[in-house]
């Protein structure tokens, strides 16, 4: 018997209430709320994530989740 392949399931993920406060030193702050959904996990939670701008691009420094 040949194994049964098995498709992963679709992750969806989805954000709202998103809020951008620009920071000193070329910094920012973004906090929102995110629905996480794949297979029978289910999360909502709020994130906040503060970011740098470093060499022209930006870049996560710090991530909280609640």
């Amino acid at each position: 018997r040949k194994p049964r392949g098995t498709r992963p399931d679709p992750i969806l993920v989805k954000l709202s209430d998103i809020r951008v406060k620009l920071l000193p030193g070329n910094q920012a702050e973004v906090k929102f709320r995110q629905r996480y959904e794949a297979g029978s996990l289910k999360l909502n939670s709020s994130k906040t994530l503060v970011w740098t701008k470093e060499s022209g691009g930006w870049k996560i420094l710090r991530e909280e989740g609640r």
